[in-house]
């Protein structure tokens, strides 16, 4: 089979666009793994990529890469090589709709869509319709309200001071940490609202109580009405004030919990409730008295870059086999692995793995020098998430040791 794996940012969805360094690390790491695990599974894989990466293809093992150039010319290819593949499987935010259209086009073209329908996507686009959907399957979410940007500001005190301070603030169509930030009080109710802005084309955004637990998320697996939690993943997630930065830096799996069962059981009800969900998805979950749903992310995480070390089948055939309607029920685990996004201090194109890390280290994606200093995603494989913490650190202080001697 011949397999399109599209990633937006690295694939050239913002060609001929200034790309936001942050996001390269996280992108170029998912496409290069699930990349490389289609084609350990044996199917053919092609992908695009934007021509002003180039210089980077040689980190990735597809068996066919297309360049892409301009946005005229993203269309015309994106277009041809879905033509010219079997099935399609993308990694692409949810905002602007732009997974939406790109699994309408997917569906249009009658190819196999290797993730949700675009009407799930949709659902799980939209962070008001997506809570709409939780407590219609009697799942838990923090209370929150729709609120347009042209409110006066000592109305949306009120509304604030109603669901309780600290408040976290959003955009409704947002991805990942982008736009987010926490709200203590009135004075941060206007730097908080621009901050939203700068993420969202809507009028509107969506405050919500916040919660103060565990970041987890949850990965699952689906086919048709049947859904499979595999993995409860610990988030390392730092949510920052107005003008502060908010991020999402990795995290580990997998975790036991006392609330585990509980989120797969939510994660059963609202995935089926919504339905039209297939392959993998995560839902970002807080812990606190009991499981808090966030959010869908309906497409591959960051969580599969640990998950795909530890998980037995390659999670790229539970992908195929449960899109194919021949979902895999047997899997088993390994060890613990750590997914962690570093920065070195200078700037330098390559990060060399000493030898006593070879086996349980990996360097997810080359060396991204920016501003005075070098990103790099990392994930750790060891017999505990305690040793493969460990492991990390001796990895980090070694490389920044090196550098402080060269």
């Amino acid at each position: 089979m011949r397999i399109f794996i599209y990633e937006h940012i690295t694939g050239g969805g913002l060609a001929g666009k200034a790309i936001e360094s942050s996001l390269l690390p996280e992108g170029f790491a998912m496409l290069n793994a699930i990349v490389e695990d289609f084609r350990e599974i044996g199917q053919e894989v092609v992908i695009t990529l934007d021509s002003n990466l180039s210089m980077m293809q040689d980190y990735l093992n597809a068996h066919k890469i297309i360049k892409i150039s301009g946005e005229e010319e993203m269309e015309e290819k994106f277009e041809a090589t879905m033509a010219n593949s079997d099935a399609v499987l993308f990694i692409a935010p949810e905002s602007d709709s732009i997974s939406y259209e790109l699994a309408r086009k997917v569906e249009k073209a009658g190819r196999l869509l290797l993730g949700p329908s675009s009407e799930a996507i949709k659902i799980a686009g939209n962070k008001i319709e997506t809570h709409k959907k939780a407590l219609e399957a009697h799942v838990l979410i923090p209370s929150g309200i729709r609120i347009a940007f042209s409110e006066e500001i000592e109305k949306i005190d009120k509304i604030c001071e109603q669901i309780g301070y600290p408040v976290i603030f959003k955009p409704i169509d947002g991805v990942g940490g982008s736009g987010i930030c926490i709200i203590a009080n009135n004075q941060d109710i206007e730097a908080g609202m621009l901050t939203v802005q700068k993420y969202t084309r809507l009028d509107s955004f969506q405050a919500q109580k916040f919660i103060n637990g565990l970041d987890v998320s949850v990965s699952a697996i689906v086919s048709g009405q049947n859904v499979y939690p595999i993995s409860l993943n610990a988030q390392l997630v730092k949510i920052g004030p107005p003008n502060g930065k908010s991020e999402y830096r990795g995290g580990y799996l997998p975790i036991g919990h006392r609330l585990k069962e509980e989120a797969f059981e939510n994660t059963k009800k609202v995935l089926q409730h919504i339905g039209g969900f297939q392959g993998y998805t995560g839902l970002d979950f807080v812990f606190a008295y009991a499981p808090f749903l966030i959010e869908i992310n309906p497409r591959i995480t960051t969580s599969y870059l640990g998950l795909r070390e530890v998980l037995s089948p390659n999670p790229a055939q539970l992908i195929l086999d449960a899109v194919q309607g021949n979902p895999s029920k047997k899997i088993s685990f390994e060890g613990a692995a750590i997914y962690s996004k570093v920065e070195f201090p200078g700037e330098f194109n390559a990060i060399d793995t000493p030898s006593e890390f070879q086996n349980k280290i990996k360097i997810s994606t080359p060396p991204f020098p920016i501003q005075g200093q070098t990103t790099t995603f990392v994930v750790v494989k060891d017999e505990s998430i305690k040793k493969a913490q460990e492991t990390l650190t001796n990895f980090i202080n070694l490389v920044n040791k090196q550098i402080s001697l060269s």
